[in-house]
């Protein structure tokens, strides 16, 4: 009875689509899923006359972009981006 998968999406005007977030459940993985949220989100696009969609995913995360590729999404870009923390801000644990 617990949801299994989510994926959002987003109808962003001038023809265009974003995936925004999608997460399958550890217990569901490899069972298709994934790609049947996204073939799913593509459908959505088409039925609104959307003709280009995009996605972000992290560099690291090589399963989703084999995902995205494989529902014929491209790579059309790459960027680094670093982060800081700075104790000040990270709460303390008690």
């Amino acid at each position: 009875g617990a949801a299994a998968g989510y994926l959002s999406c987003h109808a962003r005007g001038s023809g265009r689509g974003e995936i925004g977030l999608l997460g399958v459940a550890e217990r569901a993985r490899g069972r298709g899923l994934g790609r049947a949220l996204v073939d799913a989100a593509v459908g959505w696009f088409g039925e609104r006359g959307i003709e280009r969609a995009s996605v972000v995913t992290q560099g690291r995360n090589v399963p989703a972009q084999r995902l995205y590729q494989s529902a014929g999404f491209r790579t059309a870009r790459v960027q680094l981006w670093h982060h800081r923390w700075f104790p000040s801000a990270i709460p303390e644990r008690t």
